[in-house]
């Protein structure tokens, strides 16, 4: 066993034998410093088991659902025909303008659409924020991974019908996702946004 030990009893603790890193972030009192040793001698250490956790379905499949693809990763085989309502070629590549309602600052939204790509491009600056963003966005079901300022964003979008395009978004690693409707309108764009987690 090797530890490292920071500020206020925060450590982390190896137990090269077990395959297991432990971390504390809370704090701890020097007249509890030997609190730590305790955790892992009475309840931590006692409770690591050899065996094999059971098979995580879930996870397994929330991980496939995350598979990194590019849009030259995907085959012409799997490139879905037909995917794209009219609206899609009315609306692609035209910059729409929207503001928040309680700030009334603007941002935009660009998307970028082709046929028989399974696709696309959205573009935009958010009301709220001075930084532009560019999505590849997956459109056979599948999430596409960016890299956005340093966090890594996957996407994936569908039309719900023939004027609403709904993207899906998970924020790796920040356990945060949620969908953002576009829905057109002559030559608006309404914008609702809704976090999931």
């Amino acid at each position: 066993m090797y530890a490292a030990r920071g500020t206020g009893g925060q450590s982390i603790v190896v137990l090269p034998d077990e395959g297991v890193v432990i971390a504390f972030t809370g704090r701890i009192s020097k007249k509890n410093s030997g609190f730590i040793h305790h955790l892992i001698k009475e309840y931590i250490h006692p409770a690591i088991n050899p065996i094999p956790l059971p098979e995580n379905n879930f996870g397994k499949d929330r991980l496939a659902r995350l598979s990194l693809l590019d849009s030259n990763s995907i085959s012409a085989k799997q490139k879905p025909k037909n995917l794209l309502p009219k609206k899609a070629a009315e609306v692609s590549g035209k910059l729409y303008k929207h503001k928040t309602s309680y700030l009334g600052k603007k941002g935009y939204s660009q998307l970028l659409f082709k046929n028989n790509s399974s696709v696309a491009i959205v573009k935009g600056q958010p009301a709220l924020k001075d930084v532009e963003y560019k999505l590849v966005v997956g459109l056979a079901g599948e999430y596409i991974i960016n890299d956005v300022q340093g966090e890594k964003i996957a996407c994936k979008g569908r039309w719900v019908n023939a004027f609403v395009f709904e993207l899906s978004y998970e924020i790796i690693g920040a356990a945060a996702q949620g969908k953002i409707s576009y829905k057109f309108n002559d030559n608006k764009v309404e914008l609702k946004r809704m976090d999931t987690v």
